[in-house]
């Protein structure tokens, strides 16, 4: 498969998954009783996928 038909499924993929991750979070975050903290997952959110690969490639 040519490299860019590769790179093209690839960041499709990872925007589904990050879509469909944070759109239930909030929900979730409700059901377990923190709804008062949900601007803050939210706003971590972006800050922490900045920094978490450089940390978890031990």
């Amino acid at each position: 498969m040519n490299l860019k038909i590769r790179l093209s499924l690839m960041n499709f993929l990872e925007f589904a998954v990050w879509g469909a991750y944070l759109t239930s979070m909030g929900t979730y975050l409700v059901k377990i009783g923190m709804a008062d903290q949900i601007g803050w997952f939210y706003a971590v959110q972006g800050i922490v996928s900045i920094f978490m690969p450089a940390i978890s490639w031990e």
